[in-house]
């Protein structure tokens, strides 16, 4: 009969103990989610801002600009926004060095050799994980500048300017005005790591005839007249609607420079600048039908009845730029209320939603929350004070909507400040839509780069730190108490960092949650995550029936054998241990 030695017994079993014990205690590891739930929602969350409409104060010192901007960026993450769209030129002037043009008035007092503003704040916007987008007037003239006009600059030339009823531009059919507009986006992007290039509604203004094409008093008449004889091959120089197709097409031709310049500079220097623009929200008047010739968007216009910028005096044919591949997103600027009469939001958004059904470029939706303070009558806006929520809640349902801009950051600033004004009724009211962080949406113009999976990830003492992904833009903490479903509502951090080794605090001292982390490229697409379990939920460790003690005569040999078996989906099938 085998004797067994019970205080070896006793021995091994206080081992197997002490080993469980340093088990549960030892810093959690990552394991690897082979396919991520599709539950993450992404958006684009943006604000309008400019020193022009007093969002920022003129530059007094650094200490100020930088107050001013980190509340700015505060305030935006407080609502959950993911992007700035930031004015860089407003009127042929620079908020940035420039050589082509002259420096802004609000930032006379700037010394570009010790401190450059907006460089600062370009990286400021990326440490949040928010996108920042420079917003450029390519035409527009005005005197809010110092200095003096350098000689590159067409403005420097009264021959170059068009000008009616104190407004003036640079005029848009001269070849040269395009090839500076496309080097001063060349000036920029060499030195500011925007993440797009942005332009608004302005192109061509009203020069005398308001763009009509009919009567005495019509756009021939007005002071491009000779460009149009000039440069207007192919067109009838006599008539106004062939004028109107001119004008439309030296747009189109700026647009498209731009567009080349853009995506020039991107392969060589291996980045992925956007190119949005944000025009009118009204294309054409039309009967509200899109019909579809292959992916190409056949329609007569929105069902709607106002000012439209196909034609009006602004002649910028939008639908052309996407159709064209021309830009990356567009963002229409569809201010009014759902309940205008002319003019609905509802109505406007779904036409663009169905014009963009085929088109590789993005689509967002502009939100006038203005017009609630507006002394005129801007119906729903003043009306209804779940007027914003409606139109965000509308456009969540629209296939081909991916996120808003609010015109402008002003009334999210005051709300977020407790103004008793109707434009912070419709902010608060609307928080809700934003209450979870969004994820920035895949940029579907671009060719899309599959991030990879961040590596040595774990969580220890509070601290969850990994080692960086390939093709990684910044990252998405998420975390539950229980198993994770990666929604937005898990989602605890954005982290925008390059360091090869990355660490974020959080505060889990006894690891009561469940994290992963995924990446987001260059294209805005989201990588698969890699998960550190919670403890409690971890669900793939079983053991193994049939531990067993064995014994030799000799008492040599003996030991306890114990396995941890782990789900087929890690791709091993057992793992164990002897004592």
């Amino acid at each position: 009969m085998k004797i067994i030695n019970i205080k070896k017994i006793v021995g091994v079993l206080v081992m197997l103990s002490l080993t469980f014990m340093v088990f549960a205690s030892a810093p959690k590891l990552a394991a690897n989610t082979p396919v991520t739930p599709n539950n993450t929602k992404q958006e684009f969350r943006a604000a309008w801002a400019s020193h022009l409409i007093g969002s920022m104060p003129a530059y007094t010192s650094e200490s100020q600009f930088k107050a001013r901007a980190t509340e700015i960026l505060d305030i935006l993450e407080y609502y959950n926004f993911n992007a700035i769209i930031m004015h860089l030129r407003t009127h042929n002037n620079a908020y940035y060095v420039s050589e082509l043009s002259p420096k802004a008035a609000a930032f006379a007092n700037v010394n570009f050799n010790t401190f450059d503003p907006m460089l600062w704040f370009i990286e400021e916007t990326h440490k949040r994980g928010m996108e920042f987008h420079g917003w450029l007037n390519p035409y527009r003239l005005g005197t809010n500048y110092v200095g003096t006009m350098p000689a590159e600059n067409p403005a420097s030339n009264p021959a170059n300017i068009l000008s009616y009823n104190g407004a003036s531009i640079l005029n848009p059919g001269l070849p040269h005005v395009r090839d500076f507009v496309s080097d001063t986006i060349v000036e920029i992007l060499e030195r500011y790591p925007v993440d797009a290039i942005h332009f608004d509604d302005y192109f061509y203004i009203n020069l005398g005839a308001n763009g009509s094409t009919s009567g005495s008093n019509n756009i021939l008449n007005e002071p491009d007249q000779q460009t149009f004889v000039t440069y207007g091959s192919g067109y009838n120089t006599s008539s106004a609607p062939s004028k109107a197709d001119w004008r439309r097409h030296q747009v189109n031709l700026m647009v498209e420079s731009v567009s080349n310049t853009i995506k020039n500079f991107n392969q060589a220097n291996n980045t992925h600048v956007q190119f949005g623009i944000s025009p009118t929200g009204i294309y054409k008047n039309g009967n509200g039908v899109v019909t579809y010739d292959g992916n190409i968007p056949i329609t007569s216009g929105s069902d709607t009845g106002g000012q439209t910028h196909y034609s009006s005096y602004l002649f910028a044919d939008s639908v052309k730029w996407a159709t064209e591949g021309w830009i990356d997103y567009l963002l229409p600027q569809s201010y009014w209320a759902n309940s205008h009469p002319i003019a609905s939001y509802n109505k406007i958004m779904t036409w663009w939603n169905d014009v963009f059904k085929y088109l590789d470029v993005n689509l967002y939706s502009g939100i006038g929350i203005y017009m609630a303070d507006g002394t005129g009558n801007t119906y729903g806006w003043q009306t209804n004070n779940n007027e914003m929520k409606n139109q965000l809640e509308f456009i969540k349902g629209l296939e081909n909507v991916q996120g808003s801009s609010v015109y402008s950051y002003n009334f999210v600033d005051s709300a977020y400040k407790g103004s008793s004004a109707k434009s912070a009724t419709q902010m608060q009211n609307a928080k809700s839509t934003w209450g979870d962080i969004a994820v920035l949406p895949e940029l579907k113009s671009m060719a899309q780069i599959m991030p990879g999976k961040v590596t040595n990830l774990k969580h220890v003492n509070g601290t969850l730190s990994f080692n960086k992904a390939v093709d990684a833009k910044q990252y998405y903490v998420y975390r539950s108490k229980t198993a994770l479903n990666f929604t937005n509502a898990e989602i605890v951090e954005v982290i925008r960092s390059s360091d090869n080794i990355i660490n974020y605090q959080t505060g889990d001292l006894n690891n009561e949650y469940t994290y992963a982390v995924r990446a987001l490229s260059y294209s805005n697409t989201l990588g698969d995550a890699v998960t550190i379990l919670n403890p409690a939920n971890d669900t793939r460790l079983n053991v193994v029936e049939g531990a067993s003690i064995r014994t030799a005569p000799n008492e040599t040999n003996q030991s306890l054998r114990f396995y941890a078996q782990f789900d087929d989906v890690l791709g091993q099938t057992e793992q164990g241990f002897y004592m």
